[in-house]
């Protein structure tokens, strides 16, 4: 009896539960839906995707999938609603063509027509505004077994209605779809232009028939920045080496920011030190840049021409002529030297920027040092010879010649010339009152400076020679000494002044053979 009766109690609690919770379809059981968005540097399905515009590879991807299966006969039909929300009109939108679509079933590559053959009527909607819906599935474009969904749109429904509305369909049917997502960054506020917020989540219905909801995915808008500052400093000579402290700021100094391409160096960006000496690439608020490749590393180079170069480094001055310093790739900036911590706090680093390179912290606060090129002075050893009269000085002793006679004259006998410079000095005649004659003797001396290494000669009249003799022998003769030479030709005014004192003495010498013969 008692057994009867526990029996009875457990069978009614289970037929309370029945009727508590009738039987309807399970979603969860009988639908799949799940979407990811992606780029080529990160991914996420339940979190964050750094999306960088500063390259023309760096494209956001969302990839989705609703799945239906076992359409029981009180089911009508499976419909899923994805949104762009609105509230930042314009901030995302599915671009132009980009949205594929492919469709199994029974997870084979199916056509609308096969999911119609077998009890489904498959339909697509757009929206341009997030709550109109527009049946477009007529427009679909069959393309390499899938379907393209010609222009663009901010959100999308999927509906898989049963033909017949009592059958029960135990099939499975799957639509997978791809589409671009492009990013409007004029609509952007500065905290999502600077990374430090998301742009909005998507609205995706979680369940068959479900309203959409927040999806919790978000879009980073990372664009690093890249700076340095070039100061100036005059050294006194080569073995200086500068300090920052002491150097000051240089306006005007050209800076390149290079990507290294499998093909070379590319300038992406030029741009010019401020009045303080500071430069930055950024797309925020410096001088704007876009690399063709998020793999490519890059390098800031200082065009230092007529300075010499210095890179400073844990504040030590390194001379270098090459002014380039790595700074990694984006990616690298991005996780060494950016401020993103809310967005790469949810994400997932695809290869190969999983590996930070640690070139990445070089990215800003570089130092530069510019200082006065030193050229040393060219040296020519002078030529020696004994001919040439090229920037030589050839300079003659005054000469003194004592003659006996009853007066007394002075006369000027001597030249001094240097290069083409020409300088008179004195010879001085005095008398003897005694009336012996005494003769003296004369004497030339040439002296030669600069290049000229000929030694000077002296040439010494023996006593007794006539005056005639001895005044000749120091003014016309030319076999103690080279006349003078500027160039190819004789100074005109030393042979007019040889002449003159020839004549000179000549006159005197026969003066005074008359005196005697009177």
């Amino acid at each position: 009896m008692n057994k009867l009766v526990i029996r009875n109690v457990l069978l009614s609690i289970v037929v309370g539960i029945i009727l508590l919770f009738p039987i309807t379809a399970v979603h969860a059981l009988s639908s799949t839906q799940g979407a990811e968005i992606s780029d080529p540097e990160t991914n996420s399905e339940w979190g964050h995707v750094l999306y960088f515009p500063n390259s023309e590879t760096s494209k956001i991807n969302r990839y989705s999938l609703n799945l239906a299966r076992n359409f029981f006969s009180f089911d009508p039909k499976a419909a899923w609603t994805t949104i762009i929300p609105q509230e930042q009109a314009g901030a995302q939108e599915i671009a132009a063509d980009s949205f594929i679509m492919n469709l199994k079933y029974n997870k084979t590559m199916a056509t609308i027509q096969d999911f119609s053959d077998h009890g489904i009527s498959f339909h697509f909607f757009t929206t341009q505004n997030g709550t109109d819906f527009t049946d477009v599935t007529n427009s679909l474009i069959a393309k390499d077994g899938a379907y393209q969904v010609p222009g663009k749109f901010v959100g999308y429904r999927i509906e898989m209605v049963k033909i017949d509305p009592k059958a029960s369909i135990p099939d499975t049917y799957e639509v997978s779809s791809n589409c671009t997502v492009s990013v409007n960054l004029q609509t952007l506020t500065q905290e999502q232009l600077t990374g430090q917020a998301g742009v909005d989540s998507w609205l995706d219905s979680q369940f068959p028939n479900d309203p959409p909801t927040n999806n919790r995915q978000n879009i980073f808008i990372i664009r690093p920045a890249i700076d340095g500052q070039v100061n100036y400093q005059k050294l006194l000579s080569t073995t200086d080496s500068p300090s920052w402290e002491k150097s000051t700021a240089i306006k005007g100094i050209p800076v390149d920011l290079i990507e290294h391409t499998e093909t070379g160096e590319k300038v992406v960006a030029s741009t010019l030190t401020d009045s303080e000496g500071k430069f930055l690439f950024s797309s925020n608020d410096g001088k704007d840049f876009t690399v063709s490749d998020t793999k490519n590393k890059l390098s800031i180079r200082v065009n230092s021409k007529n300075y010499s170069g210095w890179i400073v480094q844990n504040n030590t001055p390194a001379a270098t002529e090459d002014l380039s310093v790595d700074v990694g790739r984006l990616t690298d900036i991005a996780q060494k030297s950016g401020k993103y911590t809310l967005a790469e706090s949810k994400t997932n680093w695809n290869t190969p920027f999983n590996e930070v390179q640690e070139a990445g912290k070089n990215a800003t606060n570089n130092q530069f040092i510019l200082t006065d090129l030193f050229t040393e002075p060219s040296t020519t050893e002078p030529s020696t010879t004994s001919t040439s009269t090229t920037g030589s000085s050839t300079t003659i002793e005054p000469s003194t010649t004592s003659t006996s006679t009853t007066g007394s004259s002075t006369s000027t006998a001597s030249t001094s010339t240097t290069g083409s410079s020409t300088t008179t000095g004195t010879t001085t005649t005095s008398t003897s009152t005694t009336g012996s004659s005494t003769t003296g003797t004369s004497t030339t001396t040439t002296s030669t400076t600069t290049t000229s290494t000929t030694e000077p000669k002296k040439g010494v009249l023996p006593a007794g020679s006539n005056n005639s003799n001895n005044n000749s022998q120091v003014i016309g003769s030319s076999k103690n000494k080279q006349l003078p030479m500027t160039g190819e030709k004789q100074s005109i005014l030393s042979i007019a002044f040889g002449l003159a004192v020839l004549l000179l003495a000549i006159s005197l010498l026969l003066a005074t053979k008359n005196k005697k013969v009177s």
